[in-house]
């Protein structure tokens, strides 16, 4: 007797190399093999599908039967889900892939407006905006700290949530080149670097005087005038200042060749008497 047997169209076959895969927050990728199969269709690697993961970014290469998955965390994401991957040429079939990242607390970090700043010796000061990214701990401007700062003073002069203002003073008579380190303490610490060029202006040069004036009677004795000289930049030597305004009423004033402090004598010139005005100007090889 005649026996006929019909065909059925099978459902397609899709197995997954693992069950399972875990990661570190921001871990490595992970790669799994997919077996496509279907007796009676041609299959196509790029035609699985799979919902969009929240914690994963998932690509399917290569040629059926040989697929592939790869698996790469999504920055800052962790935790478990389940993937169904889904095969559907007229039937359909799934598998799923359990999927776990454990979660690790990030460092915080700090990103300034500006790392490299400018000044002049002694000139003006400037702000900074440093914003504060951490998405694992709660962190504020209160927690940011300064170091290596010796050519310029840094404060926060303001405090808006995770922007900090920060101003940036270069400090008396300082100049040069320094990187500033800025630093973060929530638990874990988070790192910048500014780096500040303070231009150098040579200074005039500082007197000051043992008395702002001088008494004598007429034909009276000599009598001393200390002058103190400073240069912040130079080296300062009694020589190199003059007098001038004296002549009328003083015999020549000697200037000795000494460091500071200037010894000045002044001798009034005999039968001579009445009021005037000493300059006292100060010269070094820099001005």
């Amino acid at each position: 007797f005649p026996v006929t047997i019909s065909q059925v169209d099978d459902a397609p076959s899709i197995i997954l190399s693992k069950s399972a895969v875990s990661f570190l927050e921001d871990g490595a990728p992970e790669f799994v093999s997919i077996y496509l199969t279907d007796v009676d269709s041609n299959v196509g690697c790029n035609e699985i599908t799979y919902l969009p993961s929240p914690t994963l970014d998932i690509a399917i290469s290569g040629a059926a039967p040989n697929c592939e998955a790869r698996l790469v965390p999504r920055l800052n994401q962790f935790g478990a889900e389940s993937i169904l991957f889904t095969y559907n040429n007229g039937l359909s079939v799934s598998t799923t892939l359990s999927s776990f990242i454990q979660g690790i607390e990030d460092d915080p970090i700090l990103v300034p407006s500006s790392f490299n700043l400018s000044f002049l010796e002694d000139g003006s000061s400037q702000d900074i905006e440093v914003n504060i990214f951490d998405p694992d701990t709660s962190s504020s401007c209160s927690q940011l700290s300064f170091s290596n700062n010796t050519l310029a003073d840094l404060k926060i002069s303001q405090n808006i949530g995770n922007s900090c203002k920060v101003t940036i003073t270069p400090r008396l008579n300082k100049n040069g080149l320094e990187d500033v380190k800025l630093s973060l303490n929530n638990g874990r610490i988070g790192e910048a670097i500014i780096s500040l060029s303070i231009t150098a202006i040579d200074d005039a040069p500082e007197l000051s005087f043992s008395s702002s004036s001088l008494s004598f009677l007429e034909d009276d004795a000599p009598k001393s005038l200390i002058v103190y000289l400073s240069d912040v930049d130079s080296e300062v030597n009694c020589s190199q200042l003059s007098l001038s305004g004296h002549e009328k009423n003083f015999n020549q004033v000697s200037v000795p060749n000494t460091t500071s402090p200037c010894s000045l004598s002044f001798d009034p010139q005999k039968d001579v008497f009445g009021n005037g005005v000493i300059s006292k100007p100060y010269r070094d090889w820099e001005t």
